[in-house]
């Protein structure tokens, strides 16, 4: 018989079921365990969160918020020229640079004019040749009119000597006829072979004194050529005055006084220009504005300004008023910000003064800017209150009908 073969696997199978009995009985009691400490987890929480939102609450009841319109952009002088281009051409030389003060009037760059100069050079040897001609030709009119009139004198004091020599030949004849008369026959006195010797000679002064007169008109008449010849001298010099006008232009003056605020104008020597061009800017460093990339606001607002090089907490904030909205908004991608219509809204500076301690500094023109405006202020609950009125405005709802 096998009987102590039998009581062992009995014994075994007690043990077995013993140690499944416990092992169940610590999961119950574990599983038991954990559902209390997430029951008390979660009540921890639910209250945590309860008493954050009545926190919050009361806290939104008593205290107050601001809700802000930002907006980044430069700082700038108030008061910028630009200097333009009025021809086109190539840069020859830049007398100044960048952060210098010019006064009104100084030359800030000059334009090749080259082509200019030889022009007006060529066309002032012209007048001058032209006015060398006008000066011979008078000084050789002068001189013949003057041996012209002379030898017209001497024609006729010669007439005139003639004309009396056969007024007394015929005198003389005429007494002699009488003297004769009844006597011998006498002759006619235009007849006699002396007087019309003389009044030969007489036709002849006449007629040397009209070759003289018409010689003299002949000089009248090269005086037309002295008209002429001013008359292209007035258009050379009209020319010159035009081309001097355009070499004038070649020259980029100072409209005003003011600071030099383009950088590396240097780099621009032997660039081809386009008339209209926008060469450089000269600014009044004395007063400052801020262009603000921002939405629409109104002029007049109160802008708080923080500018990157001056911190708030080290210096100060800066404050400035809307002056100028643009009546069209830019796209501003080149910005980093999200693709967005905004306006450059122009805002001057009122406290431009920054002083720490004894020592003072002053802006710059380019330094980044940041402004907030200030658009609504009130008690936190009644500013979200308000959020979600105009949320639930701007919802729309369909429209429900009963079929008849």
């Amino acid at each position: 018989m096998n009987f102590p073969e039998s009581t062992e696997r009995e014994r075994h199978l007690v043990s077995q079921t013993s140690l499944e009995q416990d092992a169940k009985t610590s999961i119950d009691e574990f599983g038991k365990l954990s559902f209390l400490f997430v029951k008390y987890f979660l009540l921890l929480i639910l209250t945590f969160f309860f008493l954050l939102l009545l926190v919050v609450g009361i806290l939104s009841w008593h205290l107050e918020m601001e809700i802000t319109v930002d907006g980044n952009g430069l700082v700038r002088p108030k008061i910028l020229h630009r200097v333009k281009t009025q021809i086109n051409g190539i840069i020859k030389k830049v007398h100044i640079q960048q952060w210098d003060k010019v006064k009104s009037g100084a030359i800030l760059i000059a334009i090749d004019d080259s082509d200019i100069e030889a022009e007006i050079v060529k066309i002032r040897r012209e007048i001058s040749i032209n006015d060398s001609r006008i000066s011979e030709i008078e000084t050789s009119i002068e001189g013949e009119r003057n041996i012209i009139e002379a030898e017209l004198l001497g024609t006729t004091m010669d007439s005139l000597s003639a004309d009396l020599h056969l007024q007394q030949l015929r005198k003389e004849y005429q007494l002699y006829n009488e003297y004769l008369k009844g006597k011998k026959r006498s002759l006619s006195v235009d007849d006699l072979m002396p007087v019309r010797i003389r009044e030969i000679s007489v036709s002849k002064t006449n007629i040397e004194i009209e070759k003289n007169r018409r010689r003299l008109k002949e000089i009248d008449t090269r005086r037309q050529q002295i008209q002429t010849i001013k008359q292209i001298q007035e258009k050379l010099i009209q020319e010159i005055s035009f081309l001097e006008n355009v070499q004038r232009k070649t020259r980029l003056e100072a409209s005003c006084e003011g600071t030099v605020l383009t950088p590396d104008l240097h780099l621009r020597i032997g660039d081809r220009v386009q008339a209209g061009e926008i060469i450089l800017e000269l600014g009044d460093m004395t007063d400052w504005q801020a262009i603000l990339y921002m939405p629409k606001i109104k002029i007049g607002q109160i802008v708080k300004l923080f500018i990157e090089a001056f911190p708030h907490m080290e210096y100060k904030i800066f404050q400035g008023v809307v002056e100028g909205i643009p009546a069209q908004p830019v796209n501003i991608n080149s910005l980093d910000v999200s693709s967005q219509s905004l306006y450059p809204v122009k805002v001057m500076l009122l406290n431009p003064e920054i002083q720490n301690g004894e020592v003072k500094y002053s802006l710059a023109y380019g330094m980044t800017v940041e402004g907030k405006i200030v658009i609504e202020r009130g008690h936190v609950h009644d500013l979200i209150w308000k959020k979600f009125l105009q949320k639930i405005d701007k919802l729309s709802f369909p429209d429900f009908h009963l079929k008849n």
